[in-house]
Order: structure tokens, then sequence, then C-alpha cells
């Protein structure tokens, strides 16, 4: 008797059997970039650039069919903004294939809260998602055929590895967004995606004071808050020793950022030591002057630039307040409701050491 029971279980178990969370490819329209705006009103719109998986390249001959289409929709939130589109399109947006979030600068400003409390909630949406901030038009940026590749989203993808890896841009996951802006010692960047012509551009920085963007940060402040932030291993940097002269270009193999507080019961005194290894790339002429010493002073000067621009945004988007925390907590704690001032006010010692290891081939 058992056996039949065991049976026919068994049975049971192979007819009922099934995908209870199918979904058929051709109902689904795949989101890989999506654009949040507010509108003058205060609503929440969206701009979802949504792949096409029937459309294949033509080979010869005539026009080449679009591999992505982008659809607009707009709601009182995220998710209103969202159910929108089930109306106005035949296919269910699904967000699992989604790469890139761009911000405008205008919701930027007021706040990212607004939004990224989907974020943390939708199952649907992967953590290691990369995150940016525009100041350009999102339609119009969504829009841009980047000539190098047909699909925007991969476009944009392995722009910001390949400049990630050279120093030249910060690149922050949906996790790290939510760590920085929910960590009380820390406050978030972003990186600046821009149009330029018919191609996406990066180099620039968002910073923020809580969860609303405070200042902006140029390619050399952006070059200074990545080495605060020891997030420099490799990269090209070029020195003119002095105006007018040739310009020297040497490559960095590796860089190590050291930071130490202490706190003396007046004011708060940092030190940031930078030991970096680089190769000579490029050089004309003679140069006047130590090669490793110029480089140092390079990096000191790009340092020095992203800390006027923390001390004047009152935004310490450079990691002082954590070196500060794990260092002495008690201070920390006794300071962190003045945070802003403690860190006008603070003495800092900016140190650089740069072995240049060789010359390239040139012996």
């Amino acid at each position: 008797m058992r056996r039949c029971i065991a049976l026919l279980l068994a049975v049971a178990v192979l007819l009922c059997s099934g995908c209870w969370s199918l979904r058929e490819m051709e109902s689904l329209a795949y989101i890989l970039v999506l654009g949040i705006d507010l509108t003058p009103e205060g609503e929440v719109e969206l701009y979802a650039q949504v792949g096409l998986p029937s459309a294949e390249p033509t080979r010869g001959g005539g026009g080449e069919e679009p591999v992505v289409k982008t659809v607009k929709a707009k709601g009182k939130n995220v998710t209103d903004a969202l159910d929108q589109m089930f109306l106005e399109n035949t296919k269910q947006p699904f967000l699992s294939h989604l790469r890139l979030v761009v911000v405008s600068e205008r919701l930027a400003r007021e706040g990212l809260e607004r939004i990224l409390d989907f974020f943390r909630r939708d199952v649907n949406v992967r953590m290691n998602i990369r995150v940016a901030v525009t100041q350009d038009d999102l339609e119009e940026l969504l829009s841009v055929q980047e000539p190098l590749s047909r699909q925007p989203s991969l476009a944009i993808a392995n722009q910001f590895f390949i400049n990630s890896q050279r120093a030249g841009v910060v690149e922050i996951e949906l996790m790290q967004l939510l760590t920085e802006l929910l960590e009380p010692d820390r406050e978030a960047v972003l990186p600046l995606i821009e149009t330029s012509e018919d191609r996406f551009a990066l180099g620039k920085t968002a910073v923020f004071r809580g969860d609303k963007m405070a200042a902006t940060l140029d390619e050399m402040e952006t070059f200074g808050l990545l080495l605060w932030r020891n997030k420099v291993k490799r990269g090209v940097v070029s020195v003119t020793p002095s105006p007018g002269s040739e310009a020297f270009s040497y490559r960095i193999l590796s860089s190590d950022t050291r930071i130490t507080t202490r706190w003396d019961g007046k004011k708060l005194k940092v030190r940031a030591e930078v030991r970096t290894v680089a190769d000579i790339m490029e050089m004309h002429g003679k140069v006047k002057g130590d090669l490793g010493q110029l480089a140092s002073r390079f990096i000191v000067t790009r340092m020095e630039d992203a800390l006027g621009q923390a001390q004047r945004s009152g935004s310490d988007f450079l990691g002082i307040g954590v070196a500060l925390r794990r260092q002495n907590n008690r201070a920390w704690r006794e300071l962190r409701g003045r945070w802003p001032e403690v860190l006008r006010e603070a003495e800092f010692e900016i140190l650089s050491h740069v072995h240049i290891r060789g010359q390239g081939q040139v012996r």
C-alpha cells in the first residue's frame, strides 16, 4: 500500500512540474538603460531603452534596423511610471537585464531617496547595475548612436570599464551607492555621462551631500578624488613642468594612498601619503628638475583641487570621516554633528612619493 502511494505521489510530482514564473520572450520588453527625470509638476518621468531581440544587423545593401527603442512614461513615482508603461505598450517592461540607471541633474539635486526605495525593493533589479548622472536631456542622451557599437548599453558598459581601469572615471554600482547613502561617515559620488557629437563622454563626477547633488568635479578633480579614495591602480598621466615647456607622460603601474587622522581637541589634522610606481612613456627634450618630484607635485596639486571642492561644498566625498571613525571612533562621535565645519578648518598635509621604475624600452 505504501509503495502504491509513493508511486502515485511520484507520478503526480512529474505531472505537476513546470515553470511557475515562466515568461515568454515575445511578451517582454527588456529594459537595458533606464533614465529617470522629474517633470516641472514634480512627477517622475522614465525613459526606458528597450532591446529588440528580433532586430538583426543587415549586411550590405539597404539601411540597418535599430536594435533598441526608447519608450517614455510618467507617474507619481517610479512604480506608477512603470505601471503606465504597461498601459501604453504591447509588452511587459522587464528589469532583470537592466545595465545602467541614468538620473537627471534636476532629480539628483532634488534628492535620490525619492527613487532609490524602488530599487531597494524590486526583486528583478540586480545590485550590480551602474548608476550615473547626466546634465544633458535624457531623451537626447538615449538617442545617441555610438559609431563603434550598435548597442548603446554595451557601449556605455565598456566605456565605464575601460576608463575605470585607467583612473579616468569613478564607477559606482547600485549596492555601493545605497551603502554610501546609508553610512553616516560617507558621501556618495556618481559619474557624469554626457553626449559629445555622436558618442558618449565620461570623466566628470557628481558629488553628493546626503542624497542631494552638491557639486561637480572636472576631470582633474576626479583624478584627485580617485587618489584620495585609493582607487588609482593604473593609468597614464601627462605633466607639463612649466608654462610653455614640453609635457612628459608616465604610466602608473601601482599607487597606494594612506590617510591618517588626529584630533587634538581643537582641530582635526589629516595626513595623506601617496606612493606611486611609474614608467616614463614619452618625453621630448630636456626636462628641468627631477621627474619623480615633478610627478609628485602634479599628484599633490590634483588632491588639493579635490580637497578644495570638498571644503567648499561641505561634502566629505574624500573619505576623511571614514578614516577618523576607524582610527578614533570617540572623536568621530563627538565631531559628526558639525563635520562640514570641522572639515573646512582642518589642517591637511599631502605627501606624494613617485618612483620612476624605468623609461619604457629606452635604457
